[in-house]
C-alpha cells in the first residue's frame, strides 16, 4: 500500500442507512501534519472502493483506563516483533462493555530488529520518546512503553497531556524538567548521542522530581504507590539501565 493514504470509514447506522467519512487523500503532508487534517462525516452516494472497519463501541479512555489492569494488545504486538510508533489517547479504543481495549492505527508500525536503525519521525509530538527528540535511530520497544506511560500519566494526573513542549526541542525540555537534565546527559554519554546545538538554546538545569509531586485534590483518587512505581520505571530516559 502507498505511503500516501485514502482511507474511509463506515458505521452502520438506524434503518441500515450507511454513514462514513469522506475520505481525505493524505498527499505531500508529513507525518506531524496528520492530526490537522479534519475528517467530515456525512452521506456517501460515490461507489468508490473503501476500508470498511468493524465499528467499536467506543468509550472516552479517560473514564476506563484506570479500571483496566493490562494492555494486551500492546503487550502482544512485542511479543511478536512489532513496534506500533504512534500510542496516542487517539488510537486507543476501549469497549466498555466487553472490557476489551482496541489499539488502532498501525500506519506507523514496524518489526524490530536488534541493530537496525529506524525513521525517527514517528510518533506524536507529546508521546514521543526521549531517543526519538534526540534523533537516536536505534530504538526499539520501549519508544511505545513510553508513550503508553505519557498516557497513563495524563490520565492519573488530570492532564491533557502529561509532557506538552511547543515543538520538539520543547518537549524534551519538558521531560527534563520532570526527570531532570543531569540525567539526560548520563543517557547520552552511554549511547553515544550527538545532541542537536539547537537543544543548548532550549535546556535548562533542571532536577529530577518526585512523581507524587504531581497529586493534588483533583487527582488524589488515582494516585497510589502501585501507580506511582508503575510510571516511575515506564518513564525513563534509558529502560536498559
Amino acid at each position: 500500500m502507498e505511503k500516501q493514504k485514502e482511507t474511509e470509514l463506515k458505521q452502520i447506522l438506524e434503518h441500515n442507512k450507511i454513514k462514513y467519512a469522506d475520505s481525505c487523500i493524505l498527499k505531500g503532508i508529513q507525518y506531524y501534519d496528520y492530526e490537522n487534517v479534519k475528517i467530515q462525516w456525512g452521506e456517501q452516494q460515490s461507489k468508490t472502493t473503501s476500508l470498511v472497519f468493524e465499528h467499536i463501541n467506543n468509550t472516552n479512555f479517560q473514564e476506563v483506563f484506570p479500571q483496566l489492569t493490562d494492555f494486551d494488545a500492546l503487550d502482544y504486538s512485542h511479543s511478536q516483533g512489532i513496534m506500533h510508533r504512534d500510542i496516542k489517547p487517539h488510537n486507543i479504543m476501549i469497549d466498555y462493555d466487553q472490557k476489551q481495549i482496541r489499539l488502532i492505527d498501525w500506519g506507523l508500525a514496524d518489526f524490530y530488529f536488534p541493530g537496525k536503525e529506524y525513521n525517527v519521525r514517528v510518533a506524536s509530538r507529546y508521546y514521543k520518546s526521549p531517543e526519538l527528540l534526540v534523533d537516536y535511530t536505534y530504538y526499539d520497544y520501549s519508544l511505545d512503553i513510553w508513550s503508553f506511560g505519557c498516557v497513563l500519566a495524563g490520565i492519573v494526573f488530570q492532564k491533557k497531556a502529561f509532557f506538552k513542549g511547543k515543538d520538539n526541542y520543547d518537549q524534551l525540555e519538558q521531560i527534563t524538567r520532570v526527570l531532570g537534565t543531569k540525567e539526560l546527559f548520563q543517557y547520552l554519554q552511554k549511547y553515544s548521542i550527538d545532541l542537536d546545538e539547537q537543544f543548548q538554546y532550549v535546556l535548562g538545569q533542571n532536577k529530577k522530581q518526585n512523581l507524587k509531586n504531581f497529586s493534588n485534590p483533583q487527582n488524589n483518587h488515582l494516585v497510589n504507590d502501585e501507580v506511582l512505581d508503575l510510571l516511575q520505571n515506564i518513564l525513563l530516559y534509558d529502560h536498559f539501565f
